[in-house]
């Protein structure tokens, strides 16, 4: 898309300021499946999307995104992409409806191996661990407007896998959801957030326009498409954090905090995986056999 003067400037901004936030699970109340920062309940979340409407944001997804940069499609003055990570059941009955209801859309990242019908890579449920999405639900969700995206083939810790398994997680999954669909799958989200250059390469190779990390990228939005920064959105998101974070910088201000815990901190991982890669391999060692 070209642009001159004044109004190339406004659609520089556009690009560069796209909010994109990070959810996981929506549940019915605080102890459905025990504390975890991870979980947002229904009420808490039926409040997000409203704020954003007030606050004239307008939601978009990657796929748009990508006809953006096309020139086929323009976008609103304030975009905003909303994400879930690992395709919780309760996405589908808890916020898609919500969603829907306001004309809303998110994209979804579930994994390709539909014959994993639980989380079973969390270890952190303390009633029971939480059902995915089946087939059925994932393709009504598509038909919505929503758009499905990967989040590997079985949510390895990647960077720990070979060459072959991590290309094998990557690209089968693509083709694997494209079956489901039967359409093309454009991002994919690295489980963990674990993110280094040669899988950035491999998300690349096989056929994705958009990869989503966590804590990794860039602050400003398109500057690494292959690693999207995101904005968690975790327990205890009040109003007045979800504010700090959708009306101030805060993506850039999480960069800078980010940066100084990588320099001051020598656990810190060197090869510019999130700071909870620790904590993610952790879990990943004690998964179930």
């Amino acid at each position: 898309m070209s642009a001159s003067g004044d109004n190339g400037k406004n659609v520089l901004k556009q690009y560069h300021n796209i909010k994109v936030l990070m959810y996981h699970m929506i549940v019915e109340d605080d102890e459905q499946f025990g504390f975890h920062w991870t979980n947002v309940s229904k009420e808490q979340f039926r409040k997000h999307p409203i704020l954003l409407d007030k606050w004239g944001f307008t939601p978009i997804t990657f796929r748009d995104y990508i006809l953006f940069t096309k020139g086929q499609l323009q976008l609103p003055r304030k975009p905003v992409i909303l994400t879930f990570d690992d395709g919780y059941e309760e996405v589908y009955t808890i916020a898609f409806n919500m969603l829907k209801d306001m004309g809303w859309n998110a994209v979804v990242f579930v994994i390709g191996d539909q014959k994993i019908k639980m989380d079973l890579w969390n270890n952190r449920i303390g009633n029971r661990n939480p059902n995915l999405l089946n087939p059925e639900q994932i393709k009504e969700m598509q038909s919505a407007g929503f758009e499905i995206g990967s989040h590997s083939m079985s949510y390895l810790y990647l960077p720990n896998e070979t060459q072959r398994s991590a290309w094998y997680e990557i690209a089968k999954s693509k083709e694997e959801l494209e079956s489901l669909l039967g359409s093309d799958v454009h991002s994919f989200c690295y489980p963990y957030g674990a993110v280094n250059e040669q899988l950035k390469q491999m998300v690349k190779d096989a056929g994705y326009e958009i990869g989503c990390g966590v804590y990794t990228g860039p602050p400003r939005f398109g500057h690494d498409i292959f690693d999207v920064r995101r904005i968690t959105i975790p327990y205890g998101t009040d109003t007045f954090k979800f504010a700090i974070k959708l009306l101030t910088p805060f993506e850039y201000y999480e960069y800078v905090g980010s940066k100084v815990l990588h320099r001051n901190n020598d656990s810190y991982p060197a090869d510019g995986l999130e700071f909870l890669s620790e904590k993610a391999t952790k879990e990943k060692q004690t998964e179930p056999a």
